[in-house]
C-alpha cells in the first residue's frame, strides 16, 4: 500500500482524541499535543519507540516469518526469566516454606547463564541435596502447595503483557508456535535459575557463613558470600549477575506505559517515553524502601499479583473462546460506545477476589479456608480461578442480553 493510503486506516477512530491520522515515514498517529510532538522527534533521531496503545496497520507489518523469529521469540523470554532476582523465589522454598531440596526442586542469557554455571561450580558443594522437609501430612502438604502456587505467580503476571512484545509479527503468525516458544523459553529461564535459589537455600540452613549474610543483608549478600572463594573474580560476577537483572525490569517497564495509558483517554495523550520513565522513578523509589523487606515482599505481594492475574486470565479466555469465538472487530478497538461496559468483568472480579482472600495464607492474614489444610496452605489462586470460571459466564451472557454489548 502506498503512504497516500496508510493515513485512512486510523480514519475511523474518531472517537479517540490522540489517534486521527498517521505520520507515514514513522508509522504512528499524528500528535495532538507538544509532548506527542517530541516524542515522535526522538523516535525519528534516536530510535525512542514513541507508538502508544493504538493499533499497528496491517501494512506495518507484513513479511513472511521464518523460524528464527521463533527462536527471537524464544530467547527474549528467556532472558527476561532468567536473571539473578529470580533467586529469591528459590530460596523461599528451603528457608520459609521449610521444603527440602527435592521437593523445592535478546543476548543478556549468555553472561547470566555462564555466570550462574561459575556459582554452581563454586557454591555447589555447600548444597545440601539431603535435607528433608520438615512437617508431615496435611502441614506439609499445605506447605507444598503454598510454595507451589507462589512460584505460579511469577510467570502468571506476564500474561497480561504477553502480547505487547509481539505487536509487530504479521498477522500470520503461527498462534501454537508462538505459544510453544513463549510458554518454554519462560519455564527454561525460570527453572535454571530458581533451581539454583533452591540449592543457595538449602545450603544457607547448614552454612553459618551464608546464613549469617543472608540474615543481615538478604539474598544479594548471600550470593556474594557464595562467590567469595574466587576473589576478584567472584566480585565480577556478581557484577555482571546485577547489571543483567536489566534483562528483567526493561520488558515490565515497556508495557507499563501502555498500562498507564489504557487507563483513559487524558493518560494516552501523554507518550509511552514520559510514562516509561515515569515507571522507573516509582518502582526505584519502592526498591529502595524496600530493601530491607524483600522476602515478606516477595510472598506478600507476588501472591496478591497472581490471584489479580488468574481471574484475568480466566475471563478473558472464556470471553474470547465462549462469546466472541475468536473472533474481534479491531475497527472498534477504541470506540467506548461499541465495547462491553464491563460490568460482568466487574463483577467475576469482585467475587473472584472474595473467595481468593477466604483461601488466602499470608504473614498478615489467613483466610478460614485456608486455616482447614495442616497449619495453613494458600489456595486463593486456584479457587479464585475456580469460583470465576463458574460466576462470569452466566453474568457475562445477561450482559450481552440487557445491554446489548
Amino acid at each position: 500500500m502506498s503512504d497516500e493510503k496508510i493515513p485512512d486506516l486510523l480514519e475511523k477512530q474518531d472517537s479517540c482524541p490522540t489517534t486521527r491520522t498517521i505520520e507515514p515515514e514513522l508509522g504512528i498517529s499524528e500528535p495532538v499535543n507538544a509532548l506527542q510532538r517530541f516524542a515522535n522527534k526522538l523516535d525519528a533521531v534516536c530510535g525512542v519507540e514513541a507508538r502508544g496503545i493504538e493499533r499497528i496497520p496491517e501494512e506495518l507489518r507484513e513479511r513472511s516469518m521464518s523460524y528464527r523469529d521463533y527462536i527471537h521469540m524464544f530467547t527474549i523470554w528467556f532472558s527476561m526469566n532468567c536473571t539473578a532476582n529470580q533467586l529469591t523465589l528459590g530460596v523461599l522454598g528451603p528457608v520459609t516454606y521449610k521444603l527440602g531440596f527435592t521437593d523445592s526442586i535478546v543476548f543478556v542469557w549468555a553472561p547470566t547463564v555462564l555466570v550462574l554455571f561459575v556459582l554452581i561450580g563454586v557454591a555447589g558443594p555447600h548444597f545440601d541435596t539431603s535435607i528433608a522437609s520438615e512437617g508431615t501430612g496435611a502441614v506439609l502438604h499445605g506447605n507444598r502447595l503454598s510454595y507451589f502456587f507462589l512460584v505460579a505467580s511469577g510467570p502468571l503476571s506476564w500474561s497480561s503483557a504477553s502480547a505487547d512484545y509481539v505487536v509487530y509479527y504479521p498477522k500470520t503468525t503461527n498462534r501454537g508456535l508462538t505459544f510453544a516458544a513463549t510458554t518454554c523459553g519462560i519455564t527454561c529461564g525460570k527453572l535454571m535459575i530458581e533451581f539454583l535459589g533452591i540449592g543457595l537455600g538449602s545450603g544457607l540452613l547448614k552454612n553459618a557463613t551464608w546464613k549469617q549474610a543472608f540474615d543481615d543483608h538478604g539474598i544479594g549478600a548471600l550470593v556474594v558470600e557464595s562467590y567469595k572463594p574466587l576473589n576478584t573474580f567472584g566480585n565480577v560476577c556478581c557484577v555482571i549477575l546485577a547489571i543483567c537483572i536489566a534483562a528483567n525490569n526493561i520488558p515490565g517497564t515497556y508495557a507499563a506505559a501502555l498500562n498507564w495509558q489504557q487507563l483513559g483517554a487524558p493518560f494516552a495523550k501523554i507518550p509511552r517515553p514520559i510514562w516509561s520513565t515515569f515507571s522507573c522513578i516509582v518502582f526505584t523509589v519502592i526498591a529502595i524502601a524496600g530493601r530491607d523487606s524483600l522476602f515478606d515482599i516477595f510472598i506478600n505481594w507476588l501472591s496478591l499479583i497472581g490471584y489479580w492475574t488468574i481471574i484475568w486470565i480466566t475471563m478473558t479466555l472464556q470471553d474470547e473462546y465462549i462469546f466472541r469465538k475468536g473472533k474481534f472487530d479491531w475497527e472498534i478497538w477504541d470506540r467506548k460506545d461499541l465495547l462491553p461496559h464491563g460490568f460482568a468483568a466487574l463483577f467475576g472480579m469482585i467475587v473472584g477476589w472474595v473467595f481468593a482472600v477466604v483461601c488466602m495464607y499470608q504473614t498478615y492474614f489467613t483466610g478460614p479456608i485456608a486455616k482447614l489444610v495442616g497449619n495453613g496452605a494458600d489456595l486463593g489462586l486456584p479457587v479464585a480461578m475456580g469460583v470465576t470460571m463458574i460466576v462470569y459466564p452466566p453474568v457475562r451472557w445477561l450482559e450481552l442480553k440487557y445491554v446489548g454489548r
